[in-house]
């Protein structure tokens, strides 16, 4: 299985969020990811290789090659391949257009290898996009490689076909219920995991970590709250990964977080589950999980640090009331929906901007992404976990839905 990891763009282009499978047994010397499509630029920030399918050993090639790249952002800013040009790139970078076949990575590794799992982040093309290649002594070939359609994207999950889970699940915590007061008191459940203190894994595979179990009261709102930097300098690596299971089958994934960032944070978080995983018609329900994993990053130096992680899970009672539990975190704001005038401009000084300041009507066909898939570096600090439609409601069509007279009487939830 070749697994997307990535949920943000570079350069204003989308990565890819499809999985890839091919028949068992495939073994191949030379592995190649190739544009099949045309394409405005090429990106590549991940190709993980792993000798198992829990996605835990990893492998790494002999050599590698590309197509071409812009500077010296080549083959060695690849997380998982990490050999040849890269100055102070994160990731392989062409800014010219590739028509369908002329945009690709190749790794070699020396023997014939099978992969059972594999991982990648990759721009976005026309056509069928990217693909997976194997070499087979005189040519480049197809292995059987078939799409599975990311559960991030999917508008149904009974069109989900997702692979079933070897994941070894963690203690699983029921979350403890909070005492609201209050006629339809909303009572919470809360969940710590424990602190992260990692300087030693130096991996970019992901650690298990906690697994909530859903309760038949949750309505859907998550909160999160938690403190989180990496090893203070050099590249981004340190991330949190969340994972929704029903009877051990994955239903959605979601690098919710972005990149650890140089100096402790502070972040805070609130949302629905379809937004969390991007997926429109994703509802959690009782016996369902979500599991979470770190990696602190791998090729040295790396380290994470997760501070008071809370996870908040919302009842379907109205919150009219105040927790009782002087530790638990702030009780949530009243829903309302929010006013329907666009924000911006933002600046952008980041190599691929399109313009020194940004505004809702160049962001207008990412409107559900959120603005740290756009941005590398973010312009306000709290536009994190914030899709471009809550800042850009006019431009994004949410005032008009609201004008609508079966909108009116009640207030709007956010998205």
């Amino acid at each position: 299985m070749l697994y997307s990891v990535s949920g943000r763009s570079w350069h204003g282009v989308l990565p890819q969020v499809v999985t890839m499978q091919w028949p068992a047994g495939t073994v191949a010397q030379r592995y190649r990811l190739v544009q099949t499509g045309d394409a405005s630029l090429f990106w590549v920030a991940t190709w993980r290789f792993f000798s198992d399918a829990q996605c835990t050993a990893q492998v790494f090639p002999e050599d590698a090659l590309d197509s071409s790249h812009f500077g010296c952002c080549g083959t060695g800013c690849i997380a998982g391949v990490e050999i040849g040009a890269c100055c102070d790139c994160d990731h392989l970078y062409r800014s010219q257009p590739c028509a369908s076949g002329e945009c690709w990575v190749e790794v070699e590794f020396g023997v014939a290898l099978a992969f059972p799992c594999m991982e990648y982040a990759v721009s976005r093309g026309s056509g069928s996009g990217v693909t997976l290649q194997i070499w087979s002594g005189e040519e480049w070939q197809d292995p059987g490689v078939s799409a599975l359609e990311d559960p991030r994207t999917s508008f149904s999950l009974s069109q989900l076909a997702v692979p079933q889970s070897e994941t070894n699940f963690d203690t699983l915590h029921h979350a403890r219920r909070l005492e609201a007061k209050g006629d339809g008191a909303m009572q919470h459940e809360e969940l710590r995991c424990a602190d992260v203190i990692d300087k030693t894994s130096d991996t970019d595979a992901f650690i298990s970590w906690c697994t909530v179990a859903i309760s038949a009261h949750f309505s859907g709102f998550i909160h999160h709250n938690f403190t989180w930097s990496d090893q203070g300098g050099g590249w981004h690596k340190g991330q949190i990964m969340l994972e929704a299971y029903r009877k051990n089958v994955l239903v959605g994934r979601s690098n919710l977080f972005g990149w650890a960032p140089h100096t402790p944070t502070t972040v805070t978080h609130e949302a629905v589950v379809a937004d969390i995983f991007n997926m429109p018609d994703l509802v959690l329900t009782d016996g369902d999980r979500i599991s979470y994993s770190y990696s602190p990053g791998g090729g040295g130096g790396h380290a994470l640090f997760v501070t008071s992680f809370v996870v908040v899970l919302s009842a379907k009672e109205k919150d009219t009331g105040v927790c009782t539990d002087v530790n638990s975190p702030k009780p949530f704001a009243a829903l309302s929906a929010p006013p329907c005038v666009d924000g911006g401009p933002w600046a952008c000084v980041e190599p691929g901007c399109p313009a020194p300041s940004v505004t809702c009507a160049v962001l207008a066909q990412s409107c559900a992404a959120r603005f740290e898939s756009i941005w590398k570096v973010l312009p306000d600090t709290r536009l994190l976990g914030v899709a471009v439609r809550d800042e850009c409601p006019d431009t994004c069509g949410l005032c008009a839905e609201r004008l609508l007279p079966e909108n009116t009487p009640e207030p709007v939830l956010p998205i």
